[in-house]
């Protein structure tokens, strides 16, 4: 009889081994995305500089422990797509103006910096109005992609997408009296 019991308590256990396990249903796919996506601008940048840099900040989300590999480029159709959906006419800018430091990195705790170098020489050289106001309309989309296998992008371009406005200043000088301080004006 005990032996009866052992052999029926061994099938139960083997057939608890076999169920799978459920602790990860229900939870969200691990996914890649940017901080700081949709249309945004980069910090002032003045006239009399001639690089200025804006960081891309990218974020794995999810539950994924290694240490996975993205991509960030510019993306054309990611414009088209945006001025469609929001009625928009914003413009590309020329690739002259501006310089993407890498297109491909591994995310250090589930996180990558990519740099945005614009030419300031070349955005005053592309304006035709005194105060820059005309590069208000043209950007810079970039789009995210995963490169690890397991780990999509994120779901629609309202996360994988950013549109980087240059906002480029005039910047303006008053002396003091003895004439050696200036202040700056945005």
């Amino acid at each position: 009889m005990k032996r009866y019991i052992s052999i029926i308590f061994a099938a139960m256990a083997v057939t608890a081994c076999l169920e799978p396990i459920h602790r990860n249903d229900n939870l969200y796919d691990s996914s890649v995305y940017m901080i700081n996506s949709g249309i945004t601008s980069t910090p002032a940048m003045y006239d009399c500089q001639t690089k200025a840099d804006y960081n891309v900040y990218t974020y794995c989300g999810g539950f994924y422990g290694g240490a996975p590999e993205v991509s960030v480029s510019v993306d054309a159709s990611a414009l088209e797509n945006y001025n469609a959906e929001n009625f928009t006419s914003y413009k590309a800018l020329p690739s002259d103006c501006y310089k993407l430091d890498a297109n491909r990195k591994k995310m250090e705790d589930k996180k990558a910096t990519f740099t945005l170098t614009f030419d300031v020489d070349a955005l005053k050289n592309l304006s035709t109005k005194e105060d820059y106001s005309d590069l208000d309309s043209m950007v810079v989309p970039l789009r995210i992609h995963s490169l690890t296998e397991g780990i999509t992008d994120a779901r629609d371009d309202k996360n994988n997408v950013s549109l980087v406005i240059p906002y480029l200043k005039q910047m303006s000088f008053v002396f003091d009296e003895e004439g050696s301080d200036f202040i700056t004006y945005d």
